[in-house]
């Protein structure tokens, strides 16, 4: 029992790694936030990001980005 708890838990540890490490930073919410008044470290926080891309973000970085599609309009 203990050993599948453990497995468990190192698994979860790894896979957040993992997901930490390979997400993109929205670079657009990041602005959005910020327009708000919001610190960078109330932003990374939020976004769960490190303070370090929210920065590049707010420099204009990541000015090569594809920007985020804006919802389709509902036909009808």
């Amino acid at each position: 029992m203990k050993t599948i708890v453990w497995v468990v838990t190192v698994g979860f540890v790894v896979v957040l790694g993992f997901a930490g490490t390979s997400a993109a930073v929205n670079c657009e919410q990041v602005r959005r936030y910020a327009k708000t008044g919001r610190s960078v470290d109330d932003i990374a926080e939020s976004m769960i990001v490190d303070k370090s891309e929210v920065k590049k973000c707010l420099e204009g970085g990541e000015k090569d980005a594809a920007p985020t599609p804006a919802a389709a309009p509902d036909k009808k």
